[in-house]
């Protein structure tokens, strides 16, 4: 072997080394994040399927609140429906409903 062949192996050895430290672990990462990105989705989507055809939501507290009623929108506009349903004035959408009870905020989206 002469020394021309011996620093070309070098270079390619080095060159794998540099690509499994540096390369690969961020390959394998973005691997399993997608994977679980994919996992995860249609459990997503079953929720929010289930609170889309909820009549009702339960607060932090377990007090029930009514997803249909009358509902004010940040624009000022007040509208009658169901809580998911867009503001007819500007197609806002709330992303809350507040318990009549307690007074805290309910994630409804």
């Amino acid at each position: 072997m002469t020394v021309r062949e011996a620093a070309r192996l070098t270079f390619k050895l080095l060159r794998v080394a540099v690509f499994v430290v540096l390369v690969a672990p961020w390959v394998v990462a973005a691997l399993l994040r997608a994977g679980g990105r994919f996992t995860t989705t249609p459990f997503r989507w079953a929720r929010t399927l289930r609170l889309v055809f909820a009549n009702r939501v339960s607060c932090p507290r377990g007090h029930q609140v009514a997803l249909i009623g009358i509902w004010d929108c940040r624009c000022g506009a007040r509208f009658a429906g169901h809580a998911h349903a867009t503001c007819p004035i500007c197609g806002e959408r709330s992303g809350w409903v507040e318990c009549n009870r307690c007074r805290l905020a309910t994630r409804i989206s």
